[in-house]
């Protein structure tokens, strides 16, 4: 009998070592801090996931929705409902409801977007990871960098593809009277804009 407790006390011990040790892996891959910032590592898939690597585009986005767009033709939605919607949400905040991002995580503000546009605290470089052209952006103190790929953008009007490697759209969660707020770039700029909010465009999370 003690030697049964014994073996069964070893067997827990073990188990949780080997808890311990995966937490620690999934803590050191939570997200990297840009400019005061944590963000994701990589654009968001489908609703509740990220793509597997930094430099895939993962889903399109329409403000204030969470049903994902596809990134190639042909157009598809995760709805199932594949007819190009112009929507004009109603709401004045994304709803956490209808937020893409996986647990723990959620669409940037205006501000916390724009943080990384300051080239006193984040260098810019327009750069080609894996073949994909888009941004790396470095935290001058820190060291910590990350990949915007230049995913392109499904047009409001009728859903059409445009800019694939040469544009990026990532939006926040911030209205701008009828219109909202997002992160645009090509090679050679890099700013904060604001336009319609039927846009499908890319979404990077950052840590709640």
């Amino acid at each position: 009998m003690k030697k049964i407790l014994l073996i069964l006390t070893f067997a827990l011990a073990v188990g949780m070592v080997l808890i311990t040790c995966h937490k620690e892996e999934e803590e050191e891959e939570t997200g990297l801090l840009i400019n005061g910032v944590v963000w994701a590592a990589s654009n968001v898939n489908r609703s509740g996931t990220f793509a597997t690597k930094p430099e895939d585009p993962g889903m399109y986005y329409q403000w204030g929705s969470n049903v994902g767009w596809s990134s190639t033709d042909p157009l598809t939605a995760t709805d199932g409902n594949n007819a190009w919607r112009d929507l004009s949400e109603k709401e004045n905040i994304w709803l956490p409801e209808k937020d893409p991002c996986p647990s723990g995580w959620r669409v940037p503000t205006e501000d916390e977007l724009n943080s990384l546009t300051q080239t006193n605290y984040v260098t810019h470089i327009w750069t080609t990871e894996n073949g994909v052209s888009g941004y790396r952006l470095t935290d001058k103190t820190t060291g910590n960098s990350l990949f915007l790929p230049a995913a392109g953008i499904r047009r409001n009007s009728n859903g059409s593809l445009f800019g694939v490697g040469t544009y990026g759209l990532y939006w926040s969660s911030t209205p701008n009277d009828t219109d909202a707020c997002y992160l645009t770039f090509g090679s050679g700029n890099f700013y904060m804009y604001s336009s319609n909010r039927a846009l499908c465009g890319s979404v990077r999370c950052v840590s709640e």
